[in-house]
């Protein structure tokens, strides 16, 4: 099979730097592959990743590689769309995952190892996976969509990313990964929202979070809805109701093995479905694929 016309996206902060700091080694190991010309750009911002796939896209390009962590895959893939529709139809998403993360890598099964990832970009190993899309409000309170491959959550993950985007960057990813999650596992207040799936509504409910999944992990490995998969046109929902200190210490042992969906909590509820829409009137951030786009009503 003849290779795609290719455009490699590179964020340069991925990974606490690991975008700039591997990608000469990663041309190598393409040059290896006889992987043919090699173009690429890196990005200069929030935003970027997304405005270069639409144009490369546009310009004839079939394969965009995403060369970041899963905002950076979040951001490309929203750049293959326009206007609702496909850019290209014929284009592919490509992943050289260099993220704190990966967890769409692991939700796809694949191998962390750049060297392995790099074989899987000559284009017979393409395949069809789901897509979530989202409307919800943005910080200046217009109706905004995008495209979510992982996890889309309502709840203390929106309030995590927020501390961490504004979290000291000189103490570096991983002090501010963690300093932004404990910051919210002890300050954050739990809001009532109302969750439909599929046209049928649930009670009103004080929740800690509402996460909507195509894949089954999310930060790093905690695997929150673990009978997701990314073919079956399904969404896998977790609603975890008013948690407080001590559900989450004897909760977080059953989210690491991938047994949450198993758990006898009363807290903790478990769904598969096509539509869901939440709705709250209290102010309840948005986390999607690790971004903070805004605020609910989401669906």
């Amino acid at each position: 099979m003849d290779s795609f016309k290719t455009f490699f996206i590179i964020n340069p902060r991925a990974g606490d730097g690991k975008g700039r700091r591997k990608w000469p080694s990663i041309v190598r190991e393409l040059e290896k592959s006889d992987f043919g010309p090699i173009h690429y750009s890196f990005t200069e911002g929030p935003g970027h990743a997304t405005t270069l796939a639409t144009e490369v896209l546009k310009n004839g390009f079939e394969m965009v590689v995403a060369v970041g962590g899963d905002g950076t895959i979040h951001e490309v893939v929203n750049g293959f769309f326009a206007n609702g529709q496909l850019v290209n139809e014929k284009s592919c998403l490509g992943i050289l995952s260099l993220g704190r993360g990966n967890d769409l890598i692991r939700a796809l099964k694949r191998s962390p190892k750049i060297k392995e990832q790099v074989k899987l970009l000559q284009g017979q190993n393409c395949r069809m996976i789901d897509l979530g899309k989202i409307g919800y409000l943005s910080p200046d309170g217009k109706r905004q969509d995008r495209y979510f491959a992982n996890v889309a959550d309502a709840g203390l993950g929106g309030d995590v990313v927020r501390r961490l985007n504004n979290f000291p960057t000189i103490l570096g990813g991983t002090v501010a990964y963690l300093g932004s999650a404990l910051s919210s596992f002890f300050l954050y207040r739990n809001k009532r929202v109302v969750v439909t799936i599929d046209g049928k509504p649930l009670a009103e409910k004080k929740v800690c979070a509402v996460i909507v999944a195509n894949g089954q992990s999310f930060g790093g490995g905690l695997k929150v809805t673990p009978r997701a998969k990314v073919d079956d046109g399904l969404l896998d929902i977790l609603i975890v109701e008013d948690f407080h200190t001590l559900d989450f210490l004897i909760t977080l042992p059953r989210l690491y093995a991938g047994s949450i969906d198993r758990s006898r909590s009363r807290k903790i509820h478990y769904r598969k479905g096509k539509k869901v829409h939440i709705t709250s009137d209290e102010r309840v951030l948005l986390d999607v694929d690790g971004e903070q786009p805004g605020f609910l009503p989401a669906a």
